[in-house]
């Protein structure tokens, strides 16, 4: 069944998903108090077992902690067992399965994330996801929109440890080992913020994770049907660490071609060259330490 905790924040405030609006502070970028009402965010992820992996164990250890560190997010984390959410005959689990579950289950949120057990986030991603959804508020973008954007690598080793509790992610130098890494290739998209409505989920092919072609295919469509929705490309304020382990970077690509290329089946045609800079808008940092969301020039 899926499991879900509150940022740190709410836990410690005794708040409930619905019940009450989250009245988190705002992240160090910010120089002003946010509006009210403020948004959540949900995100969610799922693991595989990492047993006799103590690389892995950490890395999905590092993640869950830096999530949970996140004001204005509710985290969900679904085990390989839930009978909502299909997976294929290789056990990969079914991506759109987890977001209509994570809608069903907490249904009021803002924005709902999809992103990998691997990757590392800071409060830039709560900036960023904050400034679209104001933005949609006042009619700057639509309010159908997703935001995706590079990842940076860092090799990691097991001395690499985040901490034991959420608190700790805010002592752990975050910039530093950002700095350490190299930005990975602008076709691969590892995290996804979706608007509450951006589409009924039930019509999008049944990808599974893990595999190649979903990520453009996502990327693809919010670019190409831009009179529907707003594609926004977030690696300039977005800091996203990902956490290298043994099969490298490019794991996705990893099995025999049944395998590796599954979500395939499920399209007339690959998407070519669609990356991040396929996106109509970008965020900026601007003067006044708030994220800005602006039309990518041609």
């Amino acid at each position: 069944f899926a499991f879900f905790f509150l940022s740190f924040f709410a836990l410690m405030n005794n708040e409930t998903p619905d019940d009450n609006p989250i009245t988190c502070q705002p992240s160090p970028h910010s120089k002003k108090h946010l509006p009210i009402p403020i948004p959540r965010h949900v995100m969610f992820t799922t693991r595989r077992s990492a047993e006799g992996r103590p690389l892995e164990k950490l890395i999905s250890r590092n993640s869950l902690l830096s999530v949970l560190a996140l004001p204005q997010v509710l985290f969900l984390e679904f085990n390989s067992t839930n009978p909502a959410i299909g997976r294929n005959k290789y056990g990969y689990p079914v991506l759109r399965d987890m977001y209509l579950l994570a809608q069903s289950l907490i249904p009021h949120a803002d924005t709902y994330t999809y992103f990998n057990s691997d990757l590392i986030f800071n409060a830039s991603f709560v900036d960023t996801a904050n400034a679209a959804v104001y933005a949609a508020r006042e009619g700057l973008i639509k309010s159908k929109f997703m935001i995706v954007g590079q990842r940076t690598n860092v090799n990691w080793t097991n001395d690499m440890v985040v901490g034991e509790h959420p608190e700790d992610f805010h002592k752990w130098d975050f910039e530093s080992t950002l700095k350490l890494g190299q930005l990975f290739v602008p076709g691969a998209q590892d995290y996804f913020i979706c608007s509450r409505d951006l589409w009924d989920w039930t019509t999008i092919p049944p990808f599974v994770i893990g595999r190649i072609i979903y990520d453009n295919w996502l990327v693809d469509k919010v670019a190409n049907e831009h009179e529907l929705y707003t594609s926004i490309d977030a690696t300039a304020t977005c800091s996203v660490i990902h956490q290298t382990a043994e099969k490298g970077n490019f794991e996705g690509h990893i099995g025999d071609p049944d395998n590796a290329l599954y979500n395939k089946q499920f399209i007339t045609a690959i998407p070519e060259k669609v990356y991040v800079k396929s996106c109509h808008h970008e965020t900026v940092w601007g003067g006044d330490g708030r994220v800005k969301i602006r039309q990518r020039s041609s």
